[in-house]
């Protein structure tokens, strides 16, 4: 799977949650990774292409001490 299509799978999921009825609410990492389809695929590439979304500020994420990847996610930058 291509670095552009899992980066596709994480936003489309986390942008149906935004606009759903979990409007603005923080959602797991794992859990995206799991909705969008991405469990079997390399986990360290699936972490990668998380941490280049965050860094490009197309979602933000919270970061848990000793963690190299967000625990929870959500669409765009924070308010």
């Amino acid at each position: 799977m291509q670095h552009e299509e899992i980066r596709y799978r994480i936003l489309f999921t986390l942008y149906i949650k935004h606009y759903s009825e979990q409007l603005g609410n923080p959602q797991v990492t794992n859990k995206v990774i799991e909705e969008a389809g991405l469990e079997y695929v390399e986990k360290n590439m699936v972490y990668g292409d998380i941490v280049y979304l965050k860094e490009s500020n197309l979602i933000t994420g919270m970061n848990v001490l000793g963690q190299p990847y967000p625990y929870t996610l959500i669409i765009g930058p924070l308010a």
